[in-house]
């Protein structure tokens, strides 16, 4: 007996409509897979009812999600009736939580935090924290770690593995093993489908509906630095730090000293928490630090790298202010924004409002944007977060492209090892620089 059907199911934006057909499932363990802009995060807010209501979108066909049943979309009452009964686990996990610090956030939902889930995620140390001073990987074990303890019948997940260090990905498997177990109904919308080959069920979204199909393999990397070259000479220094610390809250990390030089690809990698952000918005002006940074050998103030060191945010809803996807890409522009339009395939979508994209497609735009405005140093966190392999490639393309000294926030760590001249690992508050050849996760 299906626990979740539909038939035909449409979601009509103003512009676009995405057709998702008819489907049965009645397995427990489900992958959802497909390219960045098929609908898959739409599909997932149309089964659950935040699709029409609390995004505003006109929904026509049937959906019947447990003994839940609505037509044309759910009312707010079996919206209410879905929410009780299952949890959705968003992709921009900001989303997700809304206390001060981690233990209000599950005091909000439990009488008592539930300690055992945390140990599983690993998070229990951060019970004390302020929200707002977590990494992003750690704020997504938060939100995950509230959706396990939830008690709901079917958890969502979309893109849970985004953000999450290689060791957490492993120990995320472990507890979904447990969950299904546990008779749990899971289903996870990922791009990094290795992860969740043995998932019962693989779902796959396209612009002619969805289909039961399995995914093709995602070993990209192979093919992805064929045309890679690594610089033999260094020349001009853009950026170097002296004995810098920065502190976040109870968060400090000290005596970094780094160096990119021109046009040189830099890797960042460490795990969830160890401060490769924080790290990133200190280099970029956006928070304080004590100690030297310096440009073209020039010690600056805080003020002086705004522009100069761009920050691409992990989020990139932080990033957009514009109507179109041209007006963003313009908005700071110092060059032919052209070029950049071209190689991350945003050409078809120069005339919709950024906002209305998936969120792989709305990071390519904040890249277009960052490359555009032609800063001296540019900082990627997680950019290939939220990504299907051809996207992600695009984004190699354009870094490679493009010749810009660039800084790499990842824990993908074949991307760091295919494509970075030079690598540092953030490890117990200080930062070692180490052979792109010797990166493996059990440096991590």
């Amino acid at each position: 007996m299906p626990w979740l059907e539909f038939s035909d199911l449409k979601v009509m934006f103003n512009n676009k409509t995405i057709s998702f057909g008819k489907l049965e499932i009645d397995d427990n363990y489900v992958l959802i897979h497909g390219k960045s802009g098929s609908g898959k995060t739409t599909l997932l807010h149309t089964i659950l009812g935040v699709i029409p209501n609390v995004r505003s979108v006109k929904v026509s066909g049937r959906i019947k999600l447990m003994d839940i049943s609505s037509e044309n979309g759910h009312s707010i009452d079996s919206f209410k009736k879905v929410a009780r009964r299952s949890f959705l686990v968003l992709q921009e996990v900001d989303h997700n939580l809304f206390a001060k610090n981690v233990k209000d956030e599950f005091m909000l939902d439990f009488e008592q935090v539930p300690m055992e889930i945390l140990r599983l995620m690993g998070i229990d140390n951060l019970l004390e924290r302020d929200i707002n001073e977590l990494s992003y990987g750690e704020k997504q074990k938060v939100a995950i770690a509230i959706a396990l303890s939830h008690g709901a019948d079917v958890i969502f997940m979309d893109e849970p593995l985004a953000h999450l260090d290689v060791k957490s990905r492993s120990n995320f498997k472990r507890i979904l093993r447990k969950l299904l177990a546990l008779e749990k109904r899971i289903v996870i919308s990922e791009h990094r489908t290795h992860y969740f080959m043995d998932a019962q069920m693989k779902v796959k979204v396209t612009n002619q509906g969805v289909r039961v199909e399995e995914p093709q393999d995602m070993n990209i990397w192979s093919k992805a630095f064929d045309h890679v070259e690594k610089r033999n000479t260094v020349e001009k220094c853009v950026l170097r730090t002296k004995d810098l610390e920065v502190s976040l809250g109870t968060f400090f990390i000290h005596d970094v000293n780094l160096e990119v030089y021109e046009g040189e690809i830099v890797g960042l990698i460490g795990a969830n928490g160890s401060g490769k952000t924080t790290l990133a918005k200190a280099l970029s002006g956006i928070i304080d630090y004590s100690g030297d940074i310096l440009l073209d050998g020039v010690k600056v103030r805080r003020k002086d790298l705004w522009g100069k060191v761009a920050y691409m945010h992990q989020n990139p809803d932080i990033q957009l202010f514009e109507t179109s996807v041209l007006r963003e890409i313009s908005l700071g522009a110092k060059e032919d924004v052209r070029q950049y339009i071209e190689v991350l395939g945003l050409k078809k979508y120069l005339h919709m409002d950024p906002h209305t994209l998936s969120r792989g497609e709305r990071l390519r735009v904040v890249v277009a944007s960052i490359l555009s405005a032609s800063p001296k140093v540019v900082i990627l966190d997680e950019p290939t977060s939220g990504q299907d392999p051809e996207s992600t490639l695009r984004i190699v393309d354009a870094i490679l492209k493009f010749k810009r000294s660039v800084i790499i926030i990842s824990h993908e760590l074949e991307l760091i090892k295919g494509i970075c001249d030079r690598v540092y690992l953030i490890k117990e508050g200080t930062i070692h620089e180490i052979d792109p050849k010797n990166v493996s996760e059990n440096i991590i």
